[in-house]
């Protein structure tokens, strides 16, 4: 849980340094490259208003589109530099045990800002028995991100919460393009 906590804390301390910097801060100071990780969420998977039917669009990813309001577009505002250089490499399915591949992916790609929007396939599983353990979560996360703050040192890294997977099946449970989607 403390693991956790320290993440959160980052992960809040480097939004609020991405978007409050001081006056004094050049360009330079945003990164110039990023890569998101995670699964069907950032790949932004079956995007209807866009015509992503079941299909991955990351494009309009919430981390690295260029065709939305994204993080990538927010950092391009703020520096031209990084133009061209939002990579995505979450996959559509991916559980925890993937993140390692992911961020070094991103580590390998030399990139100066990650995000991680990882968990929900964890979690949406058809029974309990069947999610993965929070312990081997834990585990999972913990090395991960310390293999790619151990290859990149210099990083950003923003960690997003993991969507509250009841408070969805409760608003559509009933719904059947959702249901048929699941």
């Amino acid at each position: 849980m403390r693991r956790l906590l320290l993440a959160l804390i980052t992960a809040l301390a480097l939004t609020a340094a991405l978007v409050a910097p001081s006056a004094q801060a050049a360009s330079t100071a945003y990164p110039g490259s990023m890569a998101s990780t995670g699964d069907s969420i950032t790949r932004a998977f079956d995007v209807k208003s866009s015509g992503c039917f079941l299909s991955d669009c990351p494009q309009y990813s919430w981390s690295t589109g260029a065709g939305v309001n994204s993080q990538y577009a927010r950092l391009l505002a703020l520096n031209p530099a990084i133009s061209g250089h939002n990579l995505n490499d979450a996959q559509t399915g991916a559980k925890m045990s993937a993140l390692a591949g992911q961020l070094g992916t991103a580590a390998a790609q030399n990139v100066d800002y990650v995000t991680i929007l990882m968990g929900a396939n964890d979690l949406c599983t058809s029974s309990t028995s069947t999610m993965t353990p929070t312990k081997t979560f834990r585990s999972q996360f913990g090395a991960a991100l310390s293999q790619f703050t151990t290859a990149r040192p210099g990083a950003k890294v923003f960690v997003s919460s993991i969507p509250n997977i009841y408070q969805l099946w409760s608003l559509l449970h009933r719904n059947f393009s959702a249901v048929f989607t699941w």
